[in-house]
């Protein structure tokens, strides 16, 4: 596994690149009282793997020194301040995580060089360090702040560098490590009880749904629940990461849901875990779009137009799998760091 191929792009580097290459297309600003008729009916693309036939891990890799944009050994605790920082460090900025977490918190170092955003991870208790983790390529974690799931480079007794990826209980820092498997490349989720990850695309050619990938889900344990084969377009051009939004329901996890792209909609696809046959998929409205841009998505050279947070913008709160509200609304740029680019919330029973 190559770590700057795996990385998971945060939100701070999916707008810089959305700013930065215009959208060829407006996404979901029209058609909102589109009838859900006008939708052909797709053959299911989720499909499940047998998890006791998976793929071998691939053996452990050294390397003589981290890959990271950032220094090979940096502590916040060495400066004042983060104006002390050198420039030639690579450091961008400093955020604080998990604000109204009562016990913990976690700020983010991110560092960056043109293409290769890392980050360092450092988790206080009581004004106290806790943890401090480096080299980190992506990172995940729990809404109740209890797990962090981390990919990042360690060096070892030997001298080497290998790539680790944890799923870590952050109170006793006891960690799960993942196998490194096709499927544990790119982190999409971690919920309080689960882990979502995907892999590259398993084929090279797709349509506008994306090329089929592997969809892993874990438990906390580190052990493989479900595996799945879900078309996941890929995120911009030169990258292998998608922009999907996929995971699991926060009201019901046995349910998988994908929120894709599919003949001029955003789709809500939901799938049952403990009964393949069991799925359902929710049509949003229509928008508008260049005729080329299929043929682009598919490619990768340009953007999801259904990224949930930037063109659309889901509420999953009250939904299940045969009942409940799915509330969502609409960027008209396509670009969510508008405030006021947003139309109003709608409701679909």
């Amino acid at each position: 596994m190559q770590p700057m191929q795996t990385l998971r792009l945060k939100w701070r580097e999916q707008m810089k690149q959305i700013k930065a290459g215009s959208l060829r297309f407006l996404v979901l600003v029209v058609g909102l009282l589109v009838s859900r008729a006008t939708f052909a009916e797709e053959s299911w693309p989720i499909t499940f793997l047998d998890v006791s036939k998976m793929e071998k891990p691939a053996p452990v890799q050294e390397v003589d020194q981290p890959g990271m944009s950032q220094p090979e050994f940096f502590d916040p605790a060495h400066y004042k301040s983060v104006k002390d920082i050198p420039e030639d460090a690579n450091f961008q900025s400093v955020t604080a995580l998990w604000k109204n977490s009562k016990t913990f918190s976690l700020k983010e170092y991110y560092f960056d060089t043109d293409d290769e955003p890392s980050y360092v991870l450092e988790i206080s208790k009581g004004g106290k360090r806790h943890a401090l983790y480096t080299q980190v390529a992506q990172y995940e974690y729990s809404p109740d702040n209890r797990t962090l799931v981390l990919e990042n480079q360690v060096k070892q007794p030997n001298g080497k560098w290998v790539v680790m990826n944890r799923i870590i209980d952050v109170a006793s820092k006891k960690a799960a490590e993942l196998p490194s498997l096709d499927c544990t490349t790119f982190y999409e989720q971690a919920t309080n009880t689960h882990v979502i990850t995907y892999g590259h695309a398993t084929t090279k050619t797709g349509d506008s749904a994306g090329p089929p990938r592997t969809v892993c889900i874990w438990d906390h344990r580190g052990k493989l629940q479900n595996a799945l084969t879900v078309p996941l377009q890929n995120w911009l051009a030169n990258t292998e990461a998608s922009s999907n939004s996929a995971g699991l329901l926060p009201g019901d996890e046995t349910i998988f849901y994908q929120l894709a792209y599919m003949d001029k909609h955003c789709i809500l696809r939901l799938q049952n875990l403990s009964q393949p046959q069991e799925h359902r998929a929710i049509l949003l409205p229509s928008g508008t779009y260049d005729k080329d841009d299929e043929k682009a998505m598919a490619s990768g050279e340009i953007g999801d137009p259904c990224l949930n947070g930037v063109a659309v913008d889901i509420d999953l709160e009250h939904l299940a799998f045969k009942k409940g509200n799915l509330r969502f609304r609409v960027s008209k740029s396509g670009r969510g760091d508008l405030q006021k680019d947003w139309l109003d919330w709608q409701t679909f029973n």
